[in-house]
């Protein structure tokens, strides 16, 4: 639909609401016919003063204690601490919940003790969809870090100005995307170091291998943060001007968790523990995929399949595999799963439920 037809229909409601001559009436709306007068008076007034009337849901209240988001999603970790968390739906690579929770910790303590990071501080990740990336991003949050992620495909000049405009003081990343973060770390202040997932350290390009911080004996007092504290902030897509960041608290986040779990919102509910597996697609480096898609089914402890990047071939592999009960997916992969020739109907014998994002 043409933005012509949208900003019609929108004004059609508007005149069914407030009369013309009403407008007619109020500076600056004295314009209102001129569509430019109309977008600069949209664009400068704020929204009058309503009542303060408090309306409740009907499907009752969350509770939102102080806990953070690390420690939400990691609460009932023990009750299935030998099943399989995040798994590379491509190389076959898994941690259990246990592990992976270990691996949180560790995380956390080598980016304050061995990298010298500091709570409050800005972290960036460019990373694809890989079992890591939970681990990265829950240690820098369990750290007191704030985080954020650039999808991988931007331009140098574009994840330079997001992790400017940030202040990035670290970056987190694979080695198909090291010369990426390599070019951008030259732009930012106060740089302390590129956590290389995969890879090894490299003292003098100032690179940390993960794995070498998750096997060293690194202490650092972690700590104690609130549910008010930022530890997230994503960026917009910049549709309407530069990408803005957003910035989101642990109360921020855990809230949305906990709205997604009421039955009335979203039917797919699920059973802490019930061993779902779900196929997922969508990007961890957005918010949907970070909050909606892994940090929900962590909670709930299922197994998330995951792909880095997206062909027919792994796809089916997984179906075939893993046999997923659940499926994350956009609806060019709606389309395929519908009409591709190599997908059987034994394929989908599993799946019991499709979120089309």
């Amino acid at each position: 639909m043409s933005l012509s037809k949208i900003f019609n229909s929108l004004a059609k409601q508007l005149f069914k609401i407030t009369p013309y001559k009403s407008f007619r009436k109020q500076k600056p709306w004295r314009s209102f016919p001129n569509s430019r007068a109309f977008s600069r008076a949209f664009g400068t007034q704020t929204a009058p003063d309503f009542d303060s009337t408090i309306l409740n849901s009907p499907w009752g209240e969350i509770k939102v204690g102080n806990e953070t988001l690390t420690e939400y999603v990691f609460s009932d970790y023990e009750l299935w601490d030998d099943k399989p968390s995040v798994t590379c739906g491509v190389s076959g690579r898994s941690y259990p919940y246990g592990m992976l929770r270990m691996m949180v910790e560790k995380c956390a303590m080598a980016l304050l003790g061995h990298m010298r990071l500091s709570p409050g501080e800005r972290i960036g990740l460019i990373l694809p969809n890989i079992p890591e990336f939970a681990a990265l991003i829950h240690g820098a949050i369990r750290a007191g870090l704030v985080v954020t992620f650039a999808n991988p495909l931007y331009t140098a000049e574009e994840v330079r100005r997001q992790f400017t405009d940030c202040g990035v003081k670290a970056i987190g990343t694979i080695e198909m995307f090291m010369p990426l973060a390599l070019e951008v770390s030259k732009s930012l202040k106060d740089y302390k170091g590129t956590i290389w997932v995969g890879g090894d350290d490299d003292k003098v390009k100032g690179i940390f291998g993960l794995r070498s911080l998750l096997m060293a004996d690194h202490t650092a007092d972690l700590p104690e943060l609130n549910c008010d504290e930022v530890c997230l902030i994503p960026y917009s897509s910049g549709t309407t001007g530069m990408p803005k960041g957003v910035m989101l608290t642990h109360a921020n986040l855990v809230s949305n968790l906990k709205q997604a779990k009421c039955p009335k919102i979203m039917k797919y509910q699920g059973e802490k523990g019930h061993g779902d597996v779900i196929l997922t697609v969508p990007p961890f480096f957005h918010i949907y995929g970070f909050n909606a898609v892994l940090n929900y089914n962590l909670s709930l402890g299922y197994h998330i399949v995951s792909i880095p990047k997206f062909t027919p071939e792994d796809y089916i592999k997984c179906l075939v595999e893993y046999k997923p009960t659940t499926l994350f997916v956009v609806p060019s992969l709606l389309a395929f799963l519908a009409t591709h020739p190599l997908v059987k109907k034994e394929h989908l014998q599993s799946v019991q439920t499709i979120i089309i994002c």
